[in-house]
């Protein structure tokens, strides 16, 4: 699928999680389109992204996306020209955005420097963890002046906008380099795995069946990538917006359930055709309190957008485990697509446009998003996962996508049409593994 969703898996020891940190909007739903059209849904960032890529059905996406400032505190080396003297300085930044900067100088001499500039060039360094994936390198983009400030508290603040944006930049200094690199990795280990499997022919005439799975198990893996690569998003259809019933259920979450409700409803998808609903599964710790207290913000600060009619929680009277939370929201539920969220999970702004494209096929039954770990950048551990994430999202599951058969639709986002829900409800809940009830979502 063409969109990324993080997945967030906690982190059990001291090191702090490294996450996205976008600046926040003053609007709680800043997302979701204004029916009233009282403001505009792309801002200043946005309009000239959506210029250079009105030929492409995704310039909406990226327009929007271009607008988002991700806090980055790191130093930047500031160089300027112009007809009479160079100067250079360093400095430290205060966010970024694929379009520009927002840097802190030490004076309002460096101010008068880069204003009387001729040309402008940034060089830094993108941490990893501060903007979304990819973006991680070393940059050296020319840029302008495009505003300034002085704070209350005596602060000089400079926004540099860059010539190009990141994602330009990546794509001509890095992208290419990095796809060279790891089509030749990939075309080693091919053939590293075929020298390999070349014993299993030698001896095949020894044990046939244990070395015949091994060649049939080396073809499959490496079938795995053939058809990955051959993967392509579905094209965006703006225009189609289908009914969609989010579903959360949660259990012992209260450290993030108020950030997956406001994903959930902070989408860009029409406001009559999106509901969130929560399921607490009788949870122990404070839960139910951060569910209610998200709420009533939405009620008190997202009226206008209709947030108290279309979200909505239950709490279940026993812990009865994760697919009776589900079945509760099903139920519950007035569209006819349904999507199940984990209560860990954040939704990109455009998650549910994606994800209802296969549905214009009345043959599609279910759908799964793709899955991103949040805390990449933490430690070792969750670096290991996010790699576990990557070849079971982007390789296996864009495979079996070739095919229009996948196999397992993930829990931390899928979508399915309601009435299979409903007919197979009853068979899913009594599911029993070894005499025992599953409880869990397969």
């Amino acid at each position: 699928m063409n969109f990324k969703y993080k997945k967030l898996k906690k982190n059990k020891g001291k090191t702090k999680d490294i996450l996205l940190n976008p600046r926040k909007d003053r609007r709680l739903l800043a997302n979701v389109p204004d029916k009233e059209a009282i403001r505009d849904s792309v801002d200043r960032r946005g309009k000239k992204v959506l210029e250079d890529y009105n030929d492409d059905h995704n310039a909406f996406i990226k327009s929007k996306k271009a607008g988002i400032r991700y806090i980055m505190e790191t130093d930047i080396k500031v160089m300027c020209k112009n007809q009479k003297s160079n100067s250079t300085f360093t400095v430290k930044s205060i966010d970024v955005s694929t379009t520009g900067i927002l840097l802190e100088l030490k004076d309002k001499e460096q101010l008068n420097i880069i204003s009387n500039a001729n040309s402008i060039k940034l060089e830094f360094k993108v941490l990893p963890g501060s903007m979304p994936e990819g973006y991680e390198m070393n940059v050296k983009i020319n840029g302008k002046k495009v505003r300034d400030s002085v704070t209350s508290e005596g602060k000089v603040l400079c926004g540099i906008e860059f010539m190009e944006t990141l994602s330009e930049y990546s794509n001509r200094k890095k992208d290419r380099y990095i796809l060279a690199a790891s089509s030749l990795l990939l075309l080693f280990i091919s053939i590293f795995i075929m020298l390999m499997r070349a014993e299993s022919i030698i001896y095949f005439k020894f044990n046939k069946w244990i070395y015949l799975y091994s060649i049939i198990a080396a073809v499959f893996l490496l079938s795995r990538y053939l058809f990955g690569g051959l993967y392509k998003p579905m094209p965006i259809d703006v225009n189609y917006t289908p009914g969609v019933t989010i579903i959360i259920p949660c259990f012992n979450e209260a450290k993030w359930i108020e950030r997956t409700i406001l994903s959930c409803i902070n989408q860009d998808y029409p406001i009559d055709n999106l509901e969130v609903i929560v399921v607490d599964d009788c949870s122990n710790d404070n839960s139910v309190e951060k569910i209610k207290e998200t709420i009533d913000k939405l009620n008190n600060e997202a009226e206008r957008f209709d947030a108290p009619s279309r979200v909505k929680y239950f709490v279940q009277e026993r812990n009865s485990g994760k697919r009776e939370a589900l079945c509760k929201g099903v139920l519950n539920a007035k569209h006819d697509l349904v999507v199940f969220v984990d209560s860990d999970s954040f939704l990109d702004p455009f998650a549910i446009r994606n994800l209802v494209q296969p549905f214009k096929d009345p043959k599609m039954g279910g759908v799964s998003g793709r899955t991103d770990v949040a805390n990449t950048y933490t430690n070792t551990l969750t670096k290991m996962q996010s790699v576990r994430y990557y070849i079971a999202f982007r390789i296996m599951k864009a495979a079996e996508a070739y095919f229009d058969s996948v196999t397992c639709l993930s829990g931390p986002l899928s979508c399915y049409r309601k009435q299979i829900v409903m007919d197979n409800m009853n068979e899913w809940i009594n599911q029993r593994f070894l005499g025992q009830k599953a409880t869990i979502e397969p």
